[in-house]
């Protein structure tokens, strides 16, 4: 697993001790938050971001920006990924 610049996680009222959401959705958000601190200078810019920990439910997600300084900014979210489970269905006729 690469090196992470940051570790996170979702908290909330609704969300017990020992459950841990995805943080993809959660990566626009972060990203935005990431480029209005005047130390990120302009320029297209990569992270990598982690959850979990290495013997439980790891995931690691990659973000990449386009900072030019401006209202709107261009994010690229991505990751490995693996199946978890598959299922099928029979209907009757």
């Amino acid at each position: 697993m690469p090196q992470s610049n940051f570790h996170a996680r979702l908290v909330g009222p609704n969300i017990g001790m020992h459950e841990d959401p995805p943080i993809g959705s959660a990566m626009a958000a972060f990203t935005g938050y990431l480029c209005a601190h005047e130390h990120i200078k302009q320029g297209t810019h990569t992270f990598v971001i982690d959850r979990g920990n290495v013997t439980t439910r790891r995931s690691v997600l990659n973000i990449e920006m386009d900072h030019k300084g401006e209202e709107e900014l261009t994010i690229r979210v991505g990751g490995p990924a693996v199946m978890v489970s598959a299922g099928s269905m029979d209907l009757p006729d």
